[in-house]
């Protein structure tokens, strides 16, 4: 079977493109005739093998090419589902922080504020220690 990418003798490129089935048919149809043999019924099964095999090879073309694409998707959004995980989890890990950090200025400033409640209350005790002095003294 000839190659289709070198053509026929008088330059025609069948088989990559449409019609390449019918290319491959004329070539071998020719050397037929060149052998001789014309188109008798041998020829023609012969052409229509050749058809045969042409169709075969472009649906199993068509059919990885097919598979192909969808691997190519099937990864495609594997990437994208990682992709969002990824974000995902980033956003979790910036809540956490954030949790963590209001969690430590609150705690912060309950201290404070316990600080300054104490600090009020030795201030009263020592206003009312002074003014229980201030009465004995009077």
């Amino acid at each position: 079977f000839a190659d289709p990418s070198v053509g026929d003798a008088h330059g025609d490129n069948w088989g990559e493109e449409e019609g390449a089935e019918d290319a491959g048919a004329w070539v071998v149809n020719r050397r037929y005739e060149f052998a001789g043999e014309g188109q008798d019924d041998e020829g023609q099964d012969v052409i229509a093998r050749t058809r045969q095999r042409v169709r075969e090879v472009k649906e199993r073309e068509r059919v990885e090419r097919l598979r192909e694409e969808e691997q190519r998707q099937r990864r495609h959004e594997e990437q994208e589902a990682q992709h969002r995980e990824r974000l995902k989890r980033a956003e979790q890990e910036k809540r956490a922080k954030l949790n963590v950090h209001r969690k430590e200025e609150e705690s912060k400033h309950a201290k404070l504020e316990e600080e300054r409640r104490q600090e009020e209350v030795r201030r009263r005790l020592q206003e009312e220690k002074s003014k229980g002095f201030e009465k004995q003294v009077q």
